[in-house]
């Protein structure tokens, strides 16, 4: 017998099998012990993985939950698993709570923040509703939130903003500085190549112009609507960021809560 030959037997008594699991009446084939042997294993290891996973993020709920109750800060686009997010967030709270899908969590398990308009009311709930000393947007999160994707009100980020404002999660907000700048934004120089002609360097130029006055609006049309519920600018504050062995403090501007 050929190896598909003997493939498509095994395969049509696991299917058998399985039926008869499924109608309550299973029993194995007398002809094949090896086989039945097989199988058996096979469903206890099954059973056995399943009692495993199911003890082991129990434990995970449990263990989240007494973090939540210490932590004095939330932090949107981090995670308790991530290495760095540790090292940098703990410098201000070694029990903060990061918020993302890259994570190992309930949270985590909630998926992308963009593909429910509920994420933010399902989030607190499983926080407890609880309020927070700060929240913390961290760096390069904002334009992970839908924000080029039509108007303010309809992304994550407006949905983010306006929730915490209503339910008064947090009377200080800090965002990092490159994702909403207090501060006019310039094109970026360009060198041109000595091969570039005259022509082909005013089309890179042009090219540049573009996108920083797009990303200029962008950032006017977030702050606008940051302002609604939040009032700039009180003391910022600093995380330091370890690149190469240098530090780097970045800084995160601070934002008050209007009553």
């Amino acid at each position: 017998m050929d190896y598909y030959s003997k493939y498509l037997k095994y395969k049509n008594k696991y299917i058998s099998l399985r039926n008869n699991i499924n109608k309550g009446g299973a029993s194995f084939p007398n002809e094949d012990p090896a086989f039945r042997h097989a199988i058996e294993e096979s469903m206890k290891s099954t059973e056995e993985d399943d009692i495993v996973r199911q003890v082991l993020k129990e434990t995970r709920d449990t263990n989240f939950m007494e973090r939540v109750g210490k932590a004095t800060i939330l932090v949107i686009g981090a995670s308790i698993d991530h290495q760095e997010d540790i090292d940098r967030w703990s410098q201000i709270d070694p029990n903060f709570i990061g918020i993302s899908h890259m994570g190992d969590d309930p949270i985590s398990d909630l998926g992308d923040w963009n593909e429910d308009e509920n994420y933010w009311i399902t989030v607190f709930n499983i926080l407890g509703n609880r309020k927070f000393d700060s929240v913390y947007i961290d760096r390069g999160t904002i334009h992970h939130m839908g924000t080029n994707t039509g108007k303010v009100i309809g992304t994550a980020y407006g949905r983010l903003i306006k929730f915490i404002h209503e339910r008064n999660i947090t009377n200080k907000l800090y965002i990092h500085d490159d994702s909403i700048s207090t501060t006019t934004i310039k094109p970026e120089t360009i060198y041109s190549s000595i091969l570039d002609t005259d022509e082909e360097y005013a089309k890179k130029l042009q090219v540049v112009y573009k996108t920083q006055q797009s990303r200029v609006i962008t950032k006017g049309e977030l702050s606008k609507y940051l302002m609604k519920y939040f009032r700039c600018c009180d003391t910022p504050t600093y995380i330091n960021w370890s690149v190469g062995g240098q530090i780097i403090p970045e800084l995160f501007v601070a934002w008050t809560r209007r009553e």
